[in-house]
């Protein structure tokens, strides 16, 4: 971090200039970056003091992931941790370690139970018929305590196992569902529902909600490590996400919940638009917000720490989602005016090497002007030498916006943002 700042006390409503260059897979491998325009952002000081998460999520996302991160604290949720062990009064630990080479422990008690000590076997759901019995004596850390009424507590099913290490892809398992007692090593961090009424349904909510992309994204916007310092999830990010307690459900979405568990456990692939989709709505949010924290996690997975999904040169398909996107958002403004919006890529010669693709907007049915002269002249070296990311060039009856080749400045979100940016400072040239 650089920080520049004037030595005095800053007057009420004061605004500090909060800019972050994004990991750039290519620019940055010659010691070079970018700064992307909508990652500078005028912060206000109070802001900073009241919601300390903030700058976190505007160096990850944009302004839309720091209103979704609004949005979900608005439902008054309760942290995890919190919520299990301190309201229920349920048991959740990390799995027993071994480390031969430091003090042992007792783990005699935990023979009774079967073993679960590899992440390979399940994607799920445990099936502990295919499992051995528990066989060690001792371990560093067996998870027990023989003075407790029930020293096993921590392994009681039912149980929801997260690992450790879940990896980008969730349709390859983040948690496991176990009915039964079991032991697990140290790659999973186990939340037990032993006692509670509803206790198989409590954690296959769990189990869902860690295969949401709301929660992963959350942590990323507001983990102080997560994303930056450490690319794998910590059972500390999950326990301060903000959990829908179950007892808030209604009977019709404890049913969705049964529904949608019984599809994940059956490992239907088309689940988890739908297990999005049901957190989504639980912690009030709309489809674009959803569609927000899609894109975000995309372009910031944080296994992804050389940001190369980034960098990539967006598909053509991922290109035509994009153009569709702008039209529909900007149709209602043109047909204000009687008209129609039309966006193209924009053909440059073949002889410029341009990092930008080009888009041109005009009204349907009108051909635009052709920028190639001064586009090769005045634009392309000004952009490449100021590092732009983005670039205006009103023509005769069109807009030409030139964005980098880059997917981060091609998903849904920026589409959106692209819109905005249109109707605010270019939409003039379109009223005549």
């Amino acid at each position: 971090m650089l920080f520049f700042a004037r030595n005095r006390r800053p007057k009420a409503g004061h605004r500090l200039h909060f800019i972050s260059p994004h990991t750039d897979y290519h620019l940055n491998s010659y010691g070079e970056m970018r700064i992307d325009s909508k990652s500078a952002q005028l912060v206000e000081v109070d802001e900073t003091i009241e919601e300390p998460w903030l700058w976190k999520a505007l160096a990850v996302g944009t302004v839309l992931d720091a209103d979704v991160v609004r949005k979900i604290k608005k439902i008054k949720g309760v942290p995890l941790q919190d919520y299990w062990e301190g309201l229920l009064n349920l048991s959740c630990r990390n799995g027993y370690q071994l480390k031969p080479n430091q003090t042992q422990r007792n783990a005699k008690p935990m023979q009774i139970l079967k073993d679960l000590n590899t992440t390979n076997n399940f994607k799920f759901a445990v099936d502990t018929d295919q499992l051995a019995f528990f066989k060690r004596d001792k371990v560093c850390w067996p998870r027990i305590s023989e003075d407790a009424a029930d020293p096993l507590l921590v392994y009681r099913g039912p149980l929801v196992l997260i690992r450790e290490s879940p990896g980008p892809d969730r349709t390859e398992g983040w948690a496991l569902f176990c009915a039964n007692d079991l032991a697990y090593n140290q790659s999973f961090y186990g939340y037990s529902g032993a006692g509670h009424p509803e206790g198989e349904l409590l954690v296959k909510y769990l189990q869902l909600f860690v295969h949401s992309q709301l929660w992963l994204h959350y942590a990323l916007l507001t983990s102080a490590k997560l994303g930056f310092e450490r690319p794998n999830v910590y059972k500390t990010d999950l326990d301060r996400c903000l959990f829908f307690p179950l007892e808030r459900l209604t009977e019709a979405q404890k049913k969705q919940v049964k529904q949608l568990s019984d599809r994940l456990i059956s490992e239907d692939s088309t689940v988890f638009a739908n297990i999005d989709s049901f957190f989504g709505k639980l912690y009030g949010l709309n489809h674009l917000d959803i569609e927000v924290i899609a894109d975000t996690l995309k372009v910031r997975e944080p296994n992804d720490e050389l940001g190369i999904r980034a960098s990539q040169v967006p598909t053509k398909p991922e290109c035509l989602l994009f153009i569709r996107r702008i039209e529909s958002i900007l149709a209602p403004l043109f047909k204000a005016l009687g008209k129609q919006p039309e966006v193209t890529i924009w053909k440059t010669s073949e002889d410029i090497e341009s990092p930008f693709l080009m888009l041109m907007l005009s009204v349907k049915g009108q051909k635009p002007g052709d920028p190639q002269e001064i586009f090769q002249s005045d634009v392309l070296p000004l952009a490449n030498e100021t590092g732009a990311t983005c670039i205006f060039k009103e023509v005769e009856r069109g807009l030409l916006v030139g964005l980098l080749r880059q997917y981060r400045y091609w998903t849904p979100s920026r589409a959106r943002m692209l819109c905005a940016e249109i109707i605010r400072q270019h939409m003039a040239i379109f009223e005549d």
